[in-house]
């Protein structure tokens, strides 16, 4: 019996070895291959320089964390730094990234573009570090943001009107399979099909927008705001950049209100205001749902568990980019942000109650 138990456990000590070897020899595999391709794009780089921007590139390092679709390269010369931003196949999505950037390049609000074809952009290094949470809530760069909103909206949005709602169901469709989820997102579909009925009823223009006003994509230099990342942009709710720029910049409502007026050049009144609660608690779900989904994509194991801080919390360590991106602290930073949209949602209702004097009965 003793002899059978140690050929058990041999047998099992076995497969642990086969399978740890097999991980590692895949893990390797992968290694080779980014490293391949990383080799690859560094000679696309630098024959770019050399043919076109006739710049002779002296060190290249890959940017590594975010979300950003495309890699990124900082590429040293003698004289001067460029960022190189390569997508892996030509598509619609890297064409109009690309169109977009070289408007935004051309109206002074995204940096400088010095060559781009169907897949690639070779543009200027914006020197500095990015917005932090203090920083946004500054009279300075609130007016920065106020020219920067004015200076986009007649970018050309080829019609590009952008599915919010789409997408937040289609995140939700498919959270609904983890079950670890299911008491925290229990009646958010109603509540954003609700969302969408009473924004659709305001029937207001759509405008165009950034899409992404995150503060990792903003720098503010010489008083003025230069932005980059352009995937998102696009026709999208008025207001839409207002309420993202100050959900992820965690604004107050004085500075909320301070970019309203000088946004409309007006004092805003009670619909404007709903109108804009609204938003906020759209952009929360759009966030949250899409962080969530982009996890279960990585197959990442789902806890349950409340997160230890709040929102503020993870998004200042977020904006300074002093973490890594990892699985764990996306998951914490989705569902604080999951519980900022009911507390959102619920306010704005109430607004809407109260100062509209829309039915007693609307939905919750």
């Amino acid at each position: 019996m003793k002899n059978f138990k140690k050929l058990i456990f041999l047998v099992f000590l076995a497969c642990c070895v086969n399978l740890f070897s097999e991980v590692n020899r895949m893990n390797t595999k992968k290694k080779n291959q980014n490293k391949i391709l990383e080799n690859k794009y560094e000679e696309k780089i630098k024959n770019i320089f050399e043919n076109y921007i006739q710049d002779k590139i002296l060190e290249i390092k890959q940017f590594s964390g975010g979300l950003s679709f495309g890699e990124k390269f900082l590429c040293i010369t003698k004289e001067k730094s460029y960022v190189a931003k390569i997508f892996k196949e030509v598509s619609e999505f890297s064409k109009y990234e690309i169109q977009k950037s070289v408007c935004a390049a051309q109206i002074g609000v995204a940096p400088k573009i010095y060559f781009h074809n169907e897949n690639v952009m070779i543009m200027e290094f914006v020197p500095g570090n990015t917005l932090n949470i203090e920083q946004a809530k500054t009279t300075k760069v609130l007016n920065a943001m106020v020219d920067f909103l004015k200076s986009i909206k007649n970018i050309d949005s080829n019609n590009n009107i952008k599915d919010v709602f789409g997408v937040v169901i289609k995140n939700l469709d498919a959270l609904d399979k983890e079950e670890k989820l299911k008491p925290f997102l229990k009646d958010v579909k109603n509540k954003v099909l609700n969302l969408k009925q009473i924004l659709n009823a305001q029937q207001r223009p759509f405008a165009f927008c950034h899409g992404d006003l995150n503060p990792r994509n903003i720098f503010f230099n010489d008083q003025k705001l230069t932005v980059i990342d352009w995937p998102f942009c696009g026709m999208y709710y008025q207001f839409y950049d207002i309420a993202y720029f100050s959900v992820f910049n965690c604004l107050d409502d004085s500075s909320d209100m301070f970019l309203l007026t000088n946004y409309l050049q007006k004092q805003p009144d009670a619909s404007d205001l709903c109108y804009f609660k609204l938003l906020k608690s759209l952009v929360r779900i759009f966030d949250a749902s899409f962080l969530l989904n982009y996890l279960q994509e990585q197959n990442y194991t789902f806890s349950g568990n409340l997160p230890e801080h709040d929102f503020y919390y993870y998004e200042n360590l977020w904006a300074k980019d002093s973490i890594s991106n990892t699985p764990d602290f996306n998951y914490d930073l989705a569902m604080c942000g999951l519980k900022e949209f009911f507390k959102e949602y619920d306010n704005a209702i109430s607004m809407i109650r109260n100062i509209l004097k829309y039915p007693r009965d609307i939905k919750n």
